[in-house]
Formats: C-alpha cells, structure tokens, sequence
C-alpha cells in the first residue's frame, strides 16, 4: 500500500536525472543500483589506466560479455535514450537489439521505467527510485 496514495496506484512520474536508477537484474552483482543523474553515462568494464568508465560493470558478470566501451546512456531533450557503442555482444532493449550501422553506433533508443536492457548477456532495467 502506498501511504501517500492510499493504496491508489502511483501515478506514472517520468524519468528524470533526480529519480532515475539503472538496476542489475542479473549475475553476482543483481540489486546493484547505478544513479543515472548525468547527461552522458559511459557503461563497460573500466581497464585503468587505458579505459575509464562512469559504471564499471567488473564483478557483475559471471563470464565476461560487456565491452570496454560498450553502451552510453544519454538525456535527451528530456528522455532517457541507449545507445550502443558498437560492443562485441550487442545490447537489447525489451528484447530488440540495438542495430550499429557501419561500425558506427546505434541511433538512441528511448528508454521509459521498467525497460529490460542487456549489455551482452547481463540484465539490467531502468528503474524509477523516488527515494
């Protein structure tokens, strides 16, 4: 029950840099929250002092499949997209994987609260956490 509604459904918020939490769904590290509060937020597996990322996936994956560089998460004109930056093992929202033309990254894919993404074989959703 929620005590501000009184049971009645939450309403349908949208997405924002102040509620907005990529959650890994699969794997050792499943319930582990990213905050998704930046414009651009660069996802693979941080190699330092070669490679930086802004939500090093290391130690979430069983057998690794997540790109060094493999997907960015931007704002865009108010909405959260994906974009795959050309990984190894592709990346799928809500079971469409994301097409990179040419070698090029994938067009932005709009994201909304409770979308199913997979960086390689690791699950993760985009969460509201209004906390």
């Amino acid at each position: 029950m929620n005590p501000i509604f009184g049971g009645a459904p939450v309403p349908n918020v949208e997405l924002t840099p102040r509620n907005c939490v990529l959650r890994i769904s699969s794997g050792p590290a499943a319930g582990k929250d990213f905050r998704v509060d930046r414009v651009r937020v660069l996802i693979g597996r941080a190699v330092p002092p070669l490679v930086a990322v802004d939500f090093d996936l290391n130690g979430c994956e069983t057998e690794p499949s997540v790109s060094r560089r493999h997907a960015e998460l931007q704002w865009i004109d108010g909405g959260l997209h994906v974009v795959d930056l050309c990984s190894a093992n592709g990346t799928t929202v809500d079971g469409q994987k994301l097409r990179c033309p040419a070698n090029c990254p994938s067009d932005p894919h709009p994201l909304r609260a409770g979308s199913k993404l997979k960086f390689g074989a690791l699950e993760a959703e985009v969460v509201r956490d209004d906390q």
